[in-house]
């Protein structure tokens, strides 16, 4: 509240909250308020006790949790398969690479600051529904400027679900970003299977580009967000490619072609 009365928060660069007032002196107040959801759920924890309590005593309890541990005992079967081990080595791979970008803060980068601007105004456009997203109206001492026909938009695109969702500029754009190299990883292992290499060398392979030291400098020391988006989706690129060649069916080319869009939409060079 500003002077006793109800005032709205906006969200601001690097994700603060500001409270727009007039000039002079005022009194401004801000609480938090959890709302009646804290009880209601103490509540419905107390009772579901109380009915799992009530059920144990039953006679066909134990034949319901055999019956449920057999089922799960199923449903873990699937894990022991090539197919669910390769991806659990692809995930954690990829994890073990994009782990800085998952704590919260924005990597410290020569280009760091150059980003959370410019997502904020991705943003904004894309919420006035411009398509192509090309005029960002606040830059430019506020005349607007084309921004986005210089500056490739696929890194902000990849961030904007997770910034619509809530999440702060830093999160969204390294989260961004990390999906963009799981894919990068995946579409390594698959041209190496492409290529008739073993399921154990295609992983390496994966492994050896996520790891490169180029991948590192780009993203942890210049922190060249666009460029790393590039050579992230570098791969899918030549995956889509190679698929066309093979096979070239409709969809196989359109979706080879889209894969190869995504380069020159993610960066200039």
């Amino acid at each position: 509240t500003v002077d006793g009365k109800p005032a709205p928060i906006f969200r601001v660069y690097p994700d603060f909250c500001a409270i727009p007032v007039g000039p002079g002196e005022h009194r401004i107040e801000v609480r938090y308020r959890p709302g009646p959801l804290k009880p209601i759920l103490l509540v419905a924890g107390i009772i579901l006790v109380g009915l799992i309590a009530q059920a144990m005593r039953r006679p066909d309890y134990a034949a319901m949790e055999r019956r449920i541990a057999a089922r799960l005992a199923q449903l873990a079967t699937p894990w022991a398969t090539p197919r669910m081990r390769t991806a659990l080595a692809l995930a954690l791979l990829t994890l073990l690479f994009t782990r800085a970008m998952f704590r919260g803060n924005l990597i410290d980068g020569h280009d760091t600051l150059e980003y959370p601007p410019q997502l904020t105004e991705f943003a904004r456009i894309s919420s006035d529904h411009q398509f192509p997203p090309v005029w960002a109206p606040d830059l430019g001492s506020g005349h607007g400027q084309p921004l986005f026909e210089f500056a490739p938009p696929l890194i902000y695109a990849a961030a904007l679900p997770f910034f619509k969702a809530g999440m702060s500029l830093a999160n969204s754009l390294q989260f961004g970003l990390a999906i963009l190299f799981a894919l990068g990883a995946i579409a390594v292992f698959l041209i190496g299977r492409k290529l008739s290499f073993s399921r154990a060398a295609s992983i390496g392979a994966a492994a050896a580009w996520l790891f490169a030291p180029y991948q590192a400098l780009d993203i942890y020391v210049c922190a060249r967000f666009a460029e790393s988006a590039a050579i992230a989706v570098a791969p899918v690129a030549l995956l889509g490619l190679i698929v066309a060649v093979q096979c070239p069916t409709a969809m196989s080319v359109a979706l080879g072609a889209l894969a190869v869009a995504m380069l020159p939409l993610a960066h200039n060079a």
